[in-house]
This record gives C-alpha cells, structure tokens and sequence, in this order.
C-alpha cells in the first residue's frame, strides 16, 4: 500500500506535453484513504501546478502523512467554512479537490468557491465498479451536473466515439480497501492517544468501524460468510425472489439524498413486502460488502421478519455475486446505491426509495414500490445504453484508489480532466 509517488515522463502524456507552465492552484481537502492524495499530488506537481493540502483531524494526517507539509485547519465551530474561505483567497486556489462532497465541511467548502468561481473537483468511488473511479465538476451522484432527462442522453449517445466502458482490470479492490481502512483506523486510534480525540466525519465511531472491518476481514478468511449457502438456493430457480439492496451505514448518500437510514429502509420494504408481494416469492437483502456492523443488520432484518410473519421468506446475504443474483431476480429495491445501478444494467427492474441521479423514466420504476412487487417496470436497455455511455465519459476514470495499478490509471486519467482549460 505504500508504494512511491507516481514517478511520470512529461514527453509521455499529451496532457503534460500541453500544460507547460500553470498558474493552477489546485487545494485538496479530505481524500480517500491510501496513498492515492500523495500520489496525485506528486503528479500535480510535476505537472507544474502548486498543490496545497489542508487536514482537519488526525484521520486526515494518517491518510497524507504526519510532516508532510499540510495545513491543520482550526476545529472550533463555525470557524472552519470562513477559515477555508479565507485561505483560498490569500493563497489564491485556483480548484478545489475533495472525496464525497457530503462529508464535513467539503459542503460548505464547495458552495463557497462555486460563489467564489473556482473550478470544483469531487472524487468518489465508481458509478460503474469495480475499475473505475468517480471525477466529477461541482458534485457527485444528485449533486452531479449530469442531466435528469432521458431524452438527453439518447441524443447525446454517439457510437463513433471511442467506446469508455472499455477498462482495464485494476486487481482486487476489495482486499486493498480492507487493509487500507484498517490501517487507517489503527493509526488515528494510535494518533489520538498522542494529540487527544478529534472529530470523526463519519456517522460511525472510529472504534467500531476499527473492530467492525477487522472482524469482517478474518471472517472472509476463515470462510464463516453465510452467502454461498443462501446464493445457492437463490439461483436454483425454486422460488422467484426480489433483493433488498442495503448500504453502508452512515453512507453520506442515507444522510444527505433520503428520508432513510438502513433501519428504516429495511423495516420499510419488508412491511410492503408483507402486504403486496405474491406469496410465492422471497426477499432476500444483500448486504453492503464493506459494511462493519454486517451482524447487527443481519440480527435486525432476522427480528423485523420474525416480527412480519415472514421468516421463510425474508433472507440475508453477507456476500454473493450481484451480477448472478440481480439477473435472476423479479427486481431491486434501494434507496439510491450504485448498486441499483449496477442491477439495472443487468436488466433487473429497480425502485429507488431515496434520490439517485439514475432515477428517471426508462430506467428505475417511476410507481409506487406496491406495485413494484408485481408489475416491476423493465429497463430500457438501449436508453441504459446511452446513459452509460455518457456517463462514464463525462464522469468516470478507469483505475481505483486501492491498488497500485488503479491509482497509476486513475491518476493519469484524473491528470486530464484536472489539467484540462477552465
């Protein structure tokens, strides 16, 4: 994970050939964790921007490094979003770069330089996962500029153009993301024994997502997932079924983009189920993969279906293969996960409970989730087509932020867009 700094030829890249001497400067706020900030960085440099880091809290110094030469901002209330304010316009910061314009204070952050004119830069994870990355201009998923009409995105779909769904295999995510997280949580819970506690901008607490993702990832190891058990049975065609999509809890999308946290997503689905879905089917809910309290989910929708009267017919899966299970399923409830995403490319109908920027006529169903259960509307693959096609060009980056080869493509890719005039 701590491979060097991305080590790049000028004379290389038509994007470094062009850029000559910048006058660009680029402020990165919270990244992901990993290297992958530093490396950017590194690249950014040699680009000939000047690159400016800002931490907020000591999760923020084990991600860049302690000595590095970032910028501690000060944590008293209401001093954070005038600080920053304050900082872009004596350094004179040219673009804004931050992961998750929801987590505490990018919000803020963006709404001042939008105010301001500067050039707004968001990284996420992937829309279409798993070997890409998010690099989006003033937000990301309902924040995202991208259009809301499906109209646009049929006349904006040219098959002339070099085709961006073609990627490279950036190695196994999952097992970079796992050890990177750990390594995170143990260095800020070793760093706040030394500088005292500081503020977490996730909804989960350091400790339990520290113990969550260490127990998650010897549990993988030691093969004690339930999922191929419950997958099988799925797949072997016995009874139809729907899947219950559930994220991660305290993803900032719950928080921000719906009336819902997981609780009372699943609480929610499972009583519709009771009342509209054919007797016949099951409702199995598939776990967010990364999710650190997985037992206590899978706990609470066991009660909940006891509860319904539905405890042969509402199961949990800790794992299994998305594409495999949303093909042959009847269709997907979410509240707005790229996984529904995901589902429907896979051309299995899907109801977004929350706010999703793929929600729209054509693609999810537009009805009420009781009629979702037995009229789910099938998606238009040619108009999937084309939003896809749209959107990853506009928005995604081949590469990831966990391996050594994803970060190698996502930076060059991120190079072009970053560099790219204003």
């Amino acid at each position: 994970m701590n491979d060097p700094p991305l080590q790049r030829r000028k004379d290389a890249d038509p994007v470094l050939q062009t850029a000559g001497p910048t006058t660009r400067h680029f402020l990165l706020l919270r990244g992901p964790f990993g290297p992958f900030y530093h490396q950017l960085a590194a690249a950014l440099t040699g680009a000939g921007a000047r690159v400016s880091k800002v931490n907020f809290d000591t999760g923020d110094e084990v991600i860049w490094g302690l000595n590095t030469g970032a910028i501690r901002c000060p944590s008293g209330a209401g001093e954070i979003g005038r600080w920053l304010a304050d900082f872009m316009i004596e350094q004179g910061v040219t673009d804004l770069v931050c992961f998750n314009d929801c987590v505490e204070p990018h919000g803020e952050a963006i709404a001042w330089a939008r105010d301001a004119g500067l050039s707004v830069h968001v990284f996420e994870e992937g829309y279409f996962r798993p070997h890409w990355i998010t690099l989006d201009s003033g937000g990301v998923n309902v924040r995202s500029a991208l259009p809301r009409d499906p109209e646009i995105y049929r006349q904006d779909f040219d098959k002339t153009q070099t085709d961006p769904t073609l990627a490279r295999d950036v190695g196994l995510i999952t097992r970079g993301l796992v050890y990177a997280t750990i390594c995170h949580y143990l260095g800020k819970t070793a760093l706040t024994v030394v500088a005292g506690p500081s503020p977490t901008p996730y909804a989960i607490s350091t400790r339990q997502q520290m113990f969550g993702y260490i127990r998650m990832y010897f549990r993988r190891v030691l093969g004690m997932n339930s999922w191929p058990r419950v997958e099988a049975d799925l797949l072997s065609g016995v009874h139809p079924y729907y899947l219950g999509l559930v994220q991660k809890a305290g993803d900032t999308q719950l928080t921000h983009n719906s009336d819902y946290d997981n609780e009372s997503f699943i609480a929610a689905v499972i009583q519709d189920f009771a009342r509209h879905a054919p007797a016949d089917t099951k409702l199995a809910f598939k776990l967010h993969p990364m999710e650190p309290r997985m037992r206590e989910q899978e706990r609470y929708i066991q009660a909940r279906a006891k509860a319904a009267g539905l405890t042969d017919r509402v199961l949990v899966l800790d794992g299994g293969n998305l594409n495999a299970l949303a093909r042959q399923s009847r269709g997907a409830v979410t509240i707005n996960s790229t996984a529904g995403l995901a589902a429907i490319g896979f051309g299995c109908p899907v109801k977004v409970l929350g706010r999703a920027f793929y929600d729209m006529p054509g693609l999810t169903h537009q009805g009420d989730l009781a009629d979702f259960w037995n009229q789910p509307q099938t998606p238009d693959m040619s108009l999937f087509s084309a939003f896809r096609w749209t959107v990853m060009a506009r928005t995604q980056i081949n590469g990831s932020f966990f391996t050594p080869l994803g970060r190698e493509l996502a930076i060059e890719g991120a190079l072009r867009k970053l560099l790219a005039p204003r």
